[in-house]
């Protein structure tokens, strides 16, 4: 997984970008960590939903194993944890 920003100690410069050439909106920082999370999920279902396709088993093996659902558990407590540390930074 991607390393996390730190908005706790950039939370200034997306606000001073958007003022400078419009690329950020003041509060897109908040919207990190949901997002992250909601393609997690998006990716496993995803996975589950072209399981039938030949391909896929032989590209993913891993997926559906117990240490691949383990691992999703582990990294959607992260992604929670990271969500409330972003709602309170906010």
């Amino acid at each position: 997984m991607p390393a996390r920003i730190s908005w706790t100690s950039t939370t200034r410069a997306p606000a001073r970008r958007c003022r400078t050439c419009g690329c950020w909106c003041p509060g897109t920082g908040a919207l990190i960590e949901p997002l992250r999370t909601l393609r997690l999920i998006h990716y496993s279902a995803w996975l589950a939903r072209r399981w039938d396709d030949p391909a896929f088993p032989h590209a993913f093996p891993w997926f559906g194993s117990s240490d691949y659902w383990r691992g999703q558990v582990q990294m959607l407590e992260e992604q929670m944890e990271a969500m409330e540390e972003a709602a309170v930074v906010v």
